[in-house]
């Protein structure tokens, strides 16, 4: 009995030695939620100090920021519409050619053209076209690039919108067509009001941003598209306002008019007009000055500058 007891006593102490590592090691079990590493071992007193260094580590882990739209799934249970679904990508696409549309028509009628009922009654329909597009965009969600979420409240939606671009939307959307064409006076640059329809080509970078994600195309292409339909614009706005300012000079004069540079162009019909205003453009901005009274010649600083 007395020899077998220091073996007794030794293994109290191994009993209690081994109780006390299972009950730190279950403390550290417990407290592995609040970090990240490998499960803490049940070997040692020594390999428990590492365990308890990595209950030291931060136990919050930052969520991903600046992500993507294609990278976030749009929610499924909501009504507002999604800005990439196909039906959006065909909307944005019409609604593209019809600020074409403007940017070309609008001032080729106030110059050339005056009232013309066709042309009244298609641009009443773009009218429409577009008051539909202003309604839609209270119900197209957005992308928080912030959050990294899509917004699909309505209330924040539109918040967002009446925030951005809301009054210039319906600036753009006045009845400018209603203002006469062709008048004498005052009402001569009142008519010039009509060119704010063209306000409507801001939404071409909104548009763009969206369609951006569908376009197939290099950047170099793009960028020789642009270029080619903005030289394309330039000519096509210069002869129209040069066919406004010789209008304003002559007004209705008959007999002893002042001199114009469409003078030999003047009664030969609309498309004989334009295509010397278009001749004049070019010239312009090809350093070739065509000038012969003096709002012509400002306007050509203005153009060839």
């Amino acid at each position: 009995d007395v020899g077998s007891r220091p073996h007794l006593k030794e293994g109290r102490k191994t009993k209690e030695r081994q109780e006390r590592m299972h009950h730190e090691a279950a403390e550290g079990l417990a407290q592995h939620s609040e970090f990240s590493g490998e499960w803490p071992p049940l070997r040692g007193d020594d390999d428990h100090r590492k365990t308890k260094k990595m209950k030291r580590l931060p136990s919050v882990v930052a969520a991903p920021k600046n992500l993507a739209a294609n990278q976030v799934e749009f929610p499924s249970q909501t009504t507002v519409t999604n800005p990439h679904a196909a039906r959006r990508v065909q909307w944005d696409l019409m609604m593209l050619v019809l600020i074409l549309y403007v940017l070309i028509e609008t001032p080729f009628e106030l110059s050339f053209i005056g009232e013309n009922f066709e042309l009244y009654v298609t641009n009443k329909f773009v009218d429409v076209v577009f008051f539909l597009d202003l309604c839609s965009e209270f119900n197209l969600a957005y992308f928080d690039v912030a959050n990294g979420k899509w917004v699909v409240e309505r209330d924040k939606i539109a918040s967002r919108y009446f925030k951005s671009w809301f009054a210039l939307d319906v600036l753009a959307l006045l009845p400018y067509s209603d203002l006469p064409a062709r008048e004498t006076g005052f009402l001569r640059l009142v008519r010039l009001l009509r060119l704010l329809k063209m306000l409507r080509a801001l939404k071409n970078p909104r548009i763009f941003s969206r369609l951006a994600k569908r376009v197939t195309l290099r950047t170099g292409t793009q960028a020789i598209i642009k270029y080619i339909f903005i030289l394309f614009l330039i000519f096509h706005w210069s002869a129209c306002a040069l066919r406004n300012i010789d209008y304003m000079i002559l007004g209705s004069c008959k007999e002893d008019c002042p001199a114009i540079a469409m003078e030999n162009f003047w009664h030969v019909g609309i498309w004989g007009q334009y295509t010397e205003a278009v001749e004049f453009a070019v010239a312009t901005l090809n350093s070739d000055m065509r000038a012969v009274n003096i709002s012509e010649a400002v306007f050509s600083i203005i153009i060839g500058v």
